[in-house]
This record gives C-alpha cells, sequence and structure tokens, in this order.
C-alpha cells in the first residue's frame, strides 16, 4: 500500500494508496481525515487507517509522546516510524 510521512494542512500524518491520509495529533492518536462518496474508497480507507492504527500503538511503545506541534520534527520522526511500522505489517499480512 506505499505508507509513508506527508505535511498537509501544516500538520503531519501519515499517507497511503493513491491520496489518502491519516493525520497523527500530539498525542499519537490517529485523526481521520476523509471525504470519500464511493464505497469502495471508504473501505480502502478503512483498512489502511485500521493499520496505521495498529502501528502507532506500537510506535508509541518504543517512542512515549508527547509529540509536539503540528509540524515539529518530533512529529514528524514519530510518523515516520509509524510509516515503517505500517509498511512492514503490510508486507507480512
Amino acid at each position: 500500500m506505499n505508507f509513508r510521512t506527508e505535511n498537509r494542512n501544516h500538520s503531519y500524518g501519515v499517507a497511503f494508496g493513491a491520496g489518502s491520509w491519516v493525520g497523527i495529533d500530539q498525542f499519537g492518536l490517529v485523526v481521520p481525515n476523509y471525504d470519500l462518496k464511493d464505497p469502495l474508497d471508504r473501505q480502502f480507507f478503512h483498512s489502511g487507517q485500521a493499520i496505521v492504527d495498529k502501528a502507532c500503538r506500537l510506535a508509541r511503545d518504543v517512542m512515549p509522546g508527547p509529540y509536539g506541534s503540528k509540524g515539529s520534527a518530533r512529529r514528524r520522526k514519530f510518523c515516520d516510524r509509524v510509516a515503517s511500522i505500517a509498511t512492514d505489517m503490510e508486507a507480512n499480512l
């Protein structure tokens, strides 16, 4: 699915697929961000969001929060770690 860190609206999060994105707040929690009309797009988004959510939980164990402001380097590093874990998790499914 190709998980990667992206900065959208001056806030770091994890992007996946062809444009789906979820934000990550200062506590390491997933903040969904979608406006999808097609049911297949929604299903894809929710499956990717579930993987990112599990990866966030694993990453919080290794790198406890808080993770700083929206554009901070600490939050970017956390998002990088989440994207890496999510990619590994998806590869091992």
